[in-house]
């Protein structure tokens, strides 16, 4: 009895490293700002300001992560390949391949919204959206685009990819399943902006792209076994990504934006016939022995990611409170919680029936191997 207890218990410890490690940036934020309190040092400009935090959040946090936790967590001599030709052919071919995907996925969720008559806005804007008058600033054109390609990269990758999928395997679970795993985790984390914003069905567009996108990029860390690859691809994806976020383009940059998308033209018909040619391939290999998700374990685990995720937004709104970007009344901010308790819960329910029906007559904590 005290083995299945320890057994269920297991399953905790990934759930609670990626709470742990996203609760970092908050923590850091809030500093931050306190120290700038006393002694100013960031930008006077909120858009600039809650750049500049996110940017030091993000490195403080992949340095934690790769300091602290991956030792910590035993992880520092899990399989480790060096960089070789193979696996910048497949980081580079998974590119275009994100790319066409995520254009396809979005494509048909705005088709889908605009039928409900659901209005989709990003929960970035006004956060990470820059008007003519920042971009008069390389600097802070500069900070921008190291949130993207830079800090997120580094920070997201070493916690979602080299810490949650090794803890995962550990756990037995599989390549295949430790992918689901921490897709769902990756994507998760990404939908509580907008939410804060009150914006539904960009959460739903959110959770769903970032999903389609932690899952070629979780299939490219198995197959290659080294974080610098998705911490490639983040960066490439992310970086053509965030010119959406620039509200007006002026002439500096109107070449640029021409650049990317004559880019995404090339890249798309590219991405399919590389789809079709190599992702089945690695696919079929990554989940050769998806036959047995450690379904109950596997839902006791992302329900305690939810709960502890579902604190962080606090330290959030604390912290766009004190930035003094965001006007955040009680009422509103008693609406999205409701809202995140409300679409954790369905999500949670949703999993469980789903494992329910999977486990069927099998022990769903039987543990292999110990």
């Amino acid at each position: 009895m005290a083995d299945q207890s320890k057994g269920k218990m297991r399953f905790f410890v990934p759930a609670v490293a990626v709470v742990a490690g996203a609760s970092i940036l908050s923590i850091v934020q809030v500093i931050l700002i306190v120290i700038d309190g006393v002694v100013p040092f960031l930008s006077e400009e909120g858009i600039i300001r809650s750049l500049q935090v996110t940017l030091v959040g993000q490195l403080v946090g992949a340095i934690i992560v790769a300091l602290i936790f991956i030792p910590m967590f035993g992880l520092r001599d899990v399989k480790t390949e060096s960089l070789s030709s193979e696996g910048f052919k497949r980081t580079f071919l998974t590119v275009p391949i994100i790319l066409t995907f995520a254009f396809l996925v979005n494509l048909l969720i705005l088709l889908l919204f605009s039928l409900l008559g659901w209005t989709s806005e990003s929960g970035y804007t006004g956060v990470l959206y820059l008007e003519l008058e920042h971009l008069a600033n390389p600097w802070n054109i500069v900070v921008f685009f190291a949130v993207g390609c830079l800090g997120a990269p580094l920070y997201e990758e070493l916690l979602y990819r080299r810490t949650a999928i090794p803890l995962m395997e550990k756990r037995g679970m599989n390549e295949g399943e430790a992918i689901l795993g921490s897709t769902t985790l990756f994507a998760l984390a990404h939908v509580p902006l907008d939410l804060m914003n009150g914006n539904v069905p960009g959460a739903i567009q959110h959770f769903i792209g970032v999903f389609v996108i932690g899952l070629f990029i979780g299939i490219v860390y198995v197959m290659t076994r080294n974080v610098v690859y998705p911490i490639i691809i983040h960066a490439i994806v992310n970086g053509l990504s965030f010119i959406a976020y620039i509200g007006t383009v002026d002439a500096s940059l109107i070449s640029f934006a021409l650049f990317v998308g004559v880019l995404y033209l090339i890249m798309l018909p590219i991405g399919a016939y590389m789809a079709y040619k190599k992702l089945g391939g690695w696919i079929a290999k990554v989940t050769e022995n998806l036959d047995n998700v450690k379904s109950l374990s596997f839902v006791v685990m992302v329900i305690i990611y939810l709960i502890g995720i579902s604190i962080f937004p606090f330290l959030q709104a604390i912290a766009a409170l004190i930035l003094g970007d965001a006007v955040l009344t009680p009422e509103g901010f008693t609406i999205y919680l409701s809202i995140l308790l409300i679409s954790y819960l369905l999500i949670g329910v949703i999993l469980f029936i789903v494992a329910l029906v999977k486990s069927g007559n099998e022990s769903p904590y039987q543990e292999e191997g110990n």
